[in-house]
């Protein structure tokens, strides 16, 4: 799925909505600042997440997030100051 360069900031849908099947999400260049909608998301076939360029500083929501498959998780150009979630990675 990619939703690349939009205005996006509210991706709650992703709590509610099964995307289980789905193996790419590429959400960068919009403006998405709380991603805990991940931490209540069902992705087990997740193997790319692209969440480059928004406004997002919290990513403690990845910790309790489903991501069996995950490969990449680019999370670069964000105001992300604290990188403990990845201390058992």
């Amino acid at each position: 799925m990619i939703l690349h360069q939009n205005k996006i900031s509210d991706i709650n849908v992703f709590k509610w909505v099964n995307f289980e099947k789905l193996e790419t999400l590429y959400l960068g260049d919009n403006n998405i600042s709380d991603i805990n909608a991940f931490s209540k998301a069902n992705f087990k076939e997740l193997k790319n997440l692209y969440l480059f360029s928004n406004n997002i500083s919290d990513i403690n929501a990845l910790e309790n997030a489903t991501f069996e498959k995950l490969e990449i998780l680019n999370l670069s150009s964000n105001k992300i100051t604290d990188i403990n979630v990845f201390k058992n990675v």
